[in-house]
């Protein structure tokens, strides 16, 4: 499986959020963004997990993540992460 990088994380979670490419930084936190609800933070793992090949859905902490920079540390220390 080939790892996603920082900017496709990015673009997936904007996807799945149905926000404007470009609305998420490192620094955005899921308080910050109205779309970033239960049902959006479900979408993202969703959208997630199909693009892992079912690897993502393995790791429990995403479900509780509730900041871009803690995704991003999550999955970097479960491989599914270019450095």
């Amino acid at each position: 499986m080939e790892k996603l990088t920082k900017q496709e994380l990015i673009s997936l979670i904007e996807g799945a959020l149905e926000i404007e490419s470009g609305s998420l930084n490192e620094n955005s936190q899921s308080e910050d963004i109205d779309e970033w609800d239960s049902l959006g933070h479900l979408n993202f793992l969703i959208a997630l997990d199909t693009r892992c090949n079912g690897k993502a859905g393995e790791i429990s902490e995403l479900a509780t993540a509730s900041s871009l920079s803690e995704i991003l540390t999550i999955l970097q220390t479960n491989s599914l992460l270019h450095k």
